[in-house]
């Protein structure tokens, strides 16, 4: 039952009569178009949709405390705190979006990953390629191990595609949370199908920067890195195409570099340490024992599993800069509050 009380805007005069307190203010009052909390539903429902208008409004102009929005839309969609966080927040969020799509993105991270891993173990058995249990991580991780044969580089090409597709994977997730949208994982699966060539042409686009930066040595990596690493990011949450994705991620990362280059070289680090104690340390230790140069191949790849977690973590901590980088650039968080407030037309 609605209850029927007179709403008075603050500065109004008050009636002959009115009773003590601010002048023109009932403090049971209502204003339009908000629902009596103690009633059981609103007499008139059209005016459900004036609801966040009419609170807006109120807090707008003080009469209200700005509200609770640890329930607002953004919250519910996954996102409990959507305020700049910093580069080690967006490190934990990485692993917590990781461990809320943890089957979506583990599935796809194996089906693209191990016939990949199976290719490359036939062809450096094939090509009698020395094992190198001592080598950097990061080739090692990538499949060089060694050799130059055309198939291999293609395994590498193909393995940094499917790291961009993660990517893009992990935008639609990231951008269906942004709106509230709710879609099964075989429908991300498709929408992610159907933007692959997108995918595959970021990483021409980008590796090429990379490998031109890759001449500072580290410091021109990581900053590459800050700027591109949301790449394939946005082609997911915003269905953008390859060079507007690569223009947008270098504006985000440009805008707020120091944040940017936090989160690349944290991501680094993690990367590395988790590649160094999956990888490395079960091959040397195979190394010790085993003299049969197939066996310890196949040792090796079976280490290389680590991209099984490495790659959709590089993708969720990607997506999750993404986000803080519009917080901190494009104030999304307030334009999302501005939104579920009615103060956006």
């Amino acid at each position: 039952m609605q209850r029927e009380t007179t709403w008075v805007a603050p500065d109004a005069v008050a009636p002959s009569g009115e009773p003590g307190g601010r002048p023109g203010h009932d403090p049971g009052a209502i204003a339009p178009g908000v629902s009596d909390p103690g009633a059981v539903g609103l007499a008139d429902p059209t005016a459900s949709g004036a609801h966040f208008a009419a609170a807006g409004v109120a807090v707008a102009r003080g009469d209200d405390p700005w509200p609770d929005t640890s329930g607002s839309d953004s919250a519910a969609a996954g996102f409990e705190m959507l305020e700049p966080v910093g580069a080690t927040g967006v490190l934990d969020g990485g692993f917590e979006l990781l461990r809320g799509n943890f089957r979506l993105l583990f599935g796809l991270t194996a089906a693209m990953f191990l016939p990949l891993q199976i290719l490359d173990l036939f062809v450096m058995i094939g090509s009698g390629t020395t094992p190198e249990v001592d080598g950097p991580v990061l080739f090692a991780a990538f499949g060089t191990l060694g050799t130059t044969s055309a198939i291999s580089w293609l395994v590498l090409a193909l393995r940094v595609m499917a790291l961009s597709l993660l990517g893009l994977t992990a935008g639609l997730i990231v951008g269906d949370r942004l709106e509230s949208r709710s879609r099964s994982h075989g429908q991300v699966l498709r929408a992610a199908g159907r933007r692959w060539w997108v995918a595959a042409l970021i990483p021409l686009m980008v590796v090429p920067v990379k490998v031109a930066a890759g001449c500072l040595l580290y410091v021109g990596f990581f900053f590459a890195d800050a700027l591109l690493m949301c790449a394939s990011v946005v082609a997911g949450a915003e269905g953008a195409g390859p060079f507007r994705s690569v223009g947008r991620s270098w504006r985000l990362g440009w805008r707020s570099l120091g944040t940017a280059a936090g989160v690349a070289f944290g991501a680094f680090v993690i990367s590395g340490i988790l590649q160094l104690s999956i990888f490395v340390g079960p091959t040397l230790l195979a190394a010790s024992f085993v003299t049969n140069e197939s066996v310890l191949l196949v040792i090796q790849q079976i280490s290389l599993l680590a991209l099984l977690v490495t790659q959709p973590l590089t993708a969720c901590i990607a997506a999750k800069a993404y986000v803080e980088l519009r917080c901190r650039t494009e104030g999304l968080d307030l334009a999302l509050r501005r939104r579920q407030l009615g103060l956006v037309a």
